[in-house]
């Protein structure tokens, strides 16, 4: 199982060498298989530190018949503690059928680590994000994006 596990990982999530831009919306992604959060409070972006110290946005697989908006809200909550409303797309990586959707927080947002998948969760404005170092983000292509989503939040 842990074969299978590790290369499903691999395949869908990034694990694959080469870019992995977070396209902007309106890039289609047939059945998506994976989905993040962008969620952006007072001009700052919330970013889970996975257990090998790597930053991104959270995110994961669907599970069963869930949506990738299901998936992010989920996901956002389980990483990051933090819950969220998912809503339009924010950005699609076709190459791995990944969704990343805008999302609200459910009131105020204080997030922390779940001590599993991640160590740390927190909101990094946009000189935080510059100072970040690229081999520190877990897809460094989305660096970007990330300071797109910091300029200018929201669909």
């Amino acid at each position: 199982m842990w074969g299978w596990a590790w290369w499903a990982w691999w395949v869908g999530c990034g694990g694959r060498s080469g870019p992995t831009p977070c396209d902007p919306p309106g890039t289609q992604v047939t059945a998506p298989r994976a989905a993040g959060c962008v969620v952006v409070v007072d001009g700052q972006l919330l970013l889970v530190q996975n257990t090998a110290g790597k930053w991104s946005i959270p995110g994961g697989y669907l599970d069963g018949a869930e949506d990738s908006a299901a998936a992010a809200a989920r996901e956002t909550w389980e990483e990051a503690h933090v819950r969220v409303r998912a809503g339009a797309p924010a950005c699609a990586v076709p190459a791995t059928r990944f969704v990343a959707h805008w999302c609200t927080p459910d009131g105020h947002a204080a997030p922390t680590g779940d001590g599993s998948e991640t160590r740390d969760a927190r909101f990094f404005g946009r000189e935080a994000l510059e100072a970040l170092p690229r081999d520190q983000l877990r897809f460094p292509d989305q660096w970007g994006s990330y300071l797109r989503f910091v300029d200018h939040p929201g669909p």
